[in-house]
């Protein structure tokens, strides 16, 4: 018996290669919309490392100038100290000199010129009454020049301690920015190693 020949086994095969070719278009068209997602992935994770970098340089920035004003406000305050030591020690110097001059007799030294018999003693003690007058006013414009001083270093630490708290916030910001953009590059890391291990 002569063999039977079937037309439609081609056809069958037709379909298959069609399928088949279909098959591998979609492939192609799925590993090209894969390229293309993986390569905007990579280009969003480059931007955020970018970001990463720059917020990272930023906070830098900001600790070097939180230590610069904390050693400005530390000196601040070290010459505060200075000042008012200087100052009591001005007033106990003054006190002193008001004693002295007490001791001494009347505050115009007229007194210890007419109650002394001895016109040298008469004269040294004048002398010695004017040396306490005059060192008892550079006290006292020594005093009120410390005052003054004190005065404007109480108002430089204000503003150098308002300077560092807006420093200190704004280190904060930063910090919590930086902290934002490190969990948005570990979701991104997890997502692109997520999607390509799976295809």
């Amino acid at each position: 018996a002569e063999p039977v020949i079937c037309f439609g086994g081609a056809s069958q095969d037709n379909r298959e290669l069609a399928e088949v070719q279909a098959k591998m278009r979609q492939v192609g068209a799925d590993v090209r919309e894969l390229a293309s997602e993986k390569n905007a992935q990579i280009d969003q994770l480059k931007r955020l490392e970018k970001q990463y970098g720059e917020q990272v340089n930023a906070l830098n920035a900001i600790k070097s100038e939180i230590k610069r004003q904390e050693q400005v406000l530390q000196d601040v305050r070290g010459k505060i100290t200075a000042t008012q030591q200087d100052i009591q020690t001005q007033r106990q110097g003054l006190e002193g000199l008001i004693k002295s001059a007490y001791v001494i007799g009347n505050q115009n030294g007229l007194n210890v010129l007419l109650n002394q018999r001895d016109p040298a003693l008469s004269g040294r003690m004048l002398v010695y009454y004017d040396y306490i007058g005059k060192a008892r006013l550079q006290k006292m414009q020594s005093i009120g020049d410390d005052l003054r001083s004190l005065r404007q270093l109480e108002a430089q630490k204000d503003t150098e301690a308002q300077l560092l708290q807006v420093s200190l916030e704004k280190k904060q910001q930063e910090a919590d920015a930086l902290l934002a953009l490190k969990e948005q590059r570990q979701q991104l890391l997890a997502r692109i190693n997520n999607d390509f291990a799976l295809k």
